[in-house]
């Protein structure tokens, strides 16, 4: 292109043009296409209740246009059925449809059409739209009242040259591009050692915080997100509240996972599997979720937790982030010592050191200290609030992520979901963690209290449990 005084001079297939000549010689001169546009789909389209032969799908509405609406049903994802017209829905209308006589332990997905007449459209524009929500994912499944609170996976690498991968695989629970699960963070594996050498196996606790009963265990997605480098699996194993529920061995030839590739653990399978069900049947009835520990210390029974799943968590989650969160000063495990280590400070104290490696300065180890300080309240009779705020945090280097770096997850209780307030100042971080339990009506908040053992373990002291068994 070449500027000659006021008027530009630009190819196009070796002919010069003038902008006075608008448009090259064979375009057209017609007018713009107007696009038009119809209804718009309603807004927090998504799963409200989950049951066993049952769902509901609860949305709200956002138009004034509209003459119809219409919820749509895939098994796979392709190919769809109608489940109800559903006619005008006034506009800012909060609307709930149960979708009925389902199938136990299957995947559904759903999505809305609202359809009418364009609304930047005129008289002669007489044509009906469709618009289309976000597809969402559901299950129907036993389980539902199987509290979890916590989800890991074990993976073993066969034993088979190049059976070993240097990167990390990735772990999601039923997600990928069809599908929108409110619960599916993803967690990248890497733990503070050389964890996928061949022959070797490793169990590695997953960021699954928006799970909170076993029913709303998806398909499992494990995913080799490195370029140029495969696994060969040898078996996988989940493990829900400390308890095997499935495993799945690949023989001797093993299961290979390319490039980009993905393994899926599918729900119907798991929840088919016996040692699931197994779970679900020993829990009905009993008010204390299995696989906590319960103990008995300092003369009452307390629920214990347990120093190795504490640093185990943190591992999880600095692994993690190590992978997702993108850093200016790229780091990694510190090879040669724990990588995650606690230590009793007092009743009320534990502090946490981290070993990591900066991959820039290439400084050896970079550690990372901080203190957690527990302390727990009673709201009303039944709601139990435990508190974790660090303290004395300090590090080699500031690095702005840190705050994420220590979302760690210990605990989620019965029923509830906790919550993380992160606040930097300048160059400390102060981490707020606060946990609302529900307690069973066989137990009294009041009695409960809340400690670090001198072995670092978290204690929750019950008093007296004798009408939960």
């Amino acid at each position: 292109m070449k500027i000659i005084g006021c008027i530009v001079i630009f190819t196009n297939n070796g002919i010069l043009y003038s902008n006075a000549q608008l448009k090259p010689p064979g375009s057209s001169n017609r007018p713009p296409v107007k696009v038009l546009l119809g209804p718009p789909a309603p807004a927090n389209f998504m799963l409200k209740e989950q049951n066993t032969n049952s769902l509901k799908i609860s949305w709200t509405d956002v138009s004034e246009t509209e003459i119809g609406n219409r919820l749509i049903r895939s098994t796979d994802g392709i190919n769809w059925i109608t489940v109800a017209e559903l006619g005008v829905i006034a506009k800012q209308t909060y609307y709930v449809y149960e979708d009925i006589n389902l199938q136990l332990n299957k995947k559904y997905f759903y999505r809305l059409e609202v359809y009418g007449k364009p609304i930047n459209g005129t008289k002669a524009d007489n044509q009906t739209l469709t618009m289309r929500t976000p597809v969402i994912v559901a299950y129907t499944a036993a389980g539902l009242s199987i509290p979890v609170f916590r989800v890991q996976v074990k993976i073993k690498t066969s034993n088979l040259p190049d059976a070993d991968l240097d990167g990390p695989l990735l772990v999601q629970v039923g997600h990928n591009w069809k599908e929108v699960m409110p619960h599916s963070a993803p967690t990248y594996l890497d733990a503070g050692h050389d964890d996928f050498e061949r022959g070797d196996s490793y169990v590695y606790d997953l960021n699954f915080d928006g799970i909170k009963s076993l029913a709303q265990i998806g398909d499992i997605w494990i995913s080799n997100t490195t370029t140029g480098d495969g696994q060969t699996i040898d078996s996988v194993c989940v493990i829900v509240n400390n308890i095997l529920v499935y495993e799945k061995g690949f023989g001797t030839a093993g299961r290979r996972i390319p490039p980009y590739g993905t393994l899926i653990l599918l729900f119907s399978e798991m929840a088919n599997s016996s040692k699931w069900n197994q779970l679900i049947n020993d829990q009905t009835g009993r008010s204390i979720p299995l696989g906590l520990q319960i103990v008995s210390y300092e003369g009452q029974f307390a629920i214990k937790i347990p120093k190795t799943e504490i640093e185990s968590r943190i591992e999880s989650i600095v692994g993690h982030t190590i992978y997702s969160i993108p850093v200016d000063e790229s780091v990694a495990w510190y090879n040669g010592s724990r990588p995650v280590e606690i230590f009793f400070k007092d009743p009320n104290k534990i502090s946490v050191d981290l070993d990591l490696y900066n991959l820039v300065f290439k400084n050896g180890s970079l550690d990372v200290d901080f203190n957690l300080v527990v302390s727990s309240t009673c709201e009303g009779n039944n709601q139990l609030k435990i508190k974790l705020e660090s303290s004395g945090f300090s590090a080699d280097l500031d690095y702005s992520w840190i705050g994420d770096v220590l979302s760690l997850g210990i605990l989620k209780g019965f029923d509830k979901l906790y919550d993380w307030k992160v606040t930097q100042y300048g160059n400390n971080h102060t981490i707020t963690k606060e946990m609302n339990f529900t307690i069973p009506e066989c137990i009294q908040c009041a009695n409960l209290k809340v400690k670090f053992s001198e072995g670092a373990d978290l204690m929750i002291m019950l008093g007296s449990i004798n009408n939960c068994f």
